[in-house]
């Protein structure tokens, strides 16, 4: 992909970021962004100590953040990719959940179920609007 300007929504400690950073070329371009620096800041940044970014100039973006908001994240991120640029979301397979049918999931009894059952139904409704986006 020969990819030199990233982005990252959804930075946390920053591992994903400093491994992307590592396979690019030594004038490549970070730019991160989460909601809670203190992590990032913390841990990562030691590590990490450059960003920068143009609209339509970005050639791959990450994005691990929020996921009910990845549908804004995408519309977001199509005005900063470049054509033939490429966007990866962490979790959309959650766990192989999307492939199960809704009504096995409503039976579970784990803790925090509800949320892992919501972000389910989000993803299978992700997956398909990524499936759709031209």
């Amino acid at each position: 992909m020969n990819a030199s300007k990233t982005i990252e929504i959804g930075v946390f400690t920053g591992y994903s970021l400093l491994t992307t950073a590592l396979v690019l070329p030594e004038n490549g371009k970070i730019t991160a962004i989460d909601i809670d620096r203190a992590t990032f800041d913390n841990i990562g940044l030691p590590f990490i100590k450059e960003a920068g970014g143009e609209e339509g100039n970005y050639d791959f973006a990450f994005v691990d953040a929020d996921k009910l908001n990845n549908a804004h994240y995408h519309e977001c991120l199509m005005k900063l990719l470049r054509v033939g640029g490429l966007i990866a979301y962490d979790n959309t397979l959650w766990f192989g959940l999307v492939a199960e049918p809704v009504t096995i999931l409503e039976h579970r009894e784990k803790p925090h179920q509800e949320f892992i059952d919501r972000v389910t139904r989000h993803n299978v409704e992700f997956n398909k609007f990524l499936a759709s986006d031209r």
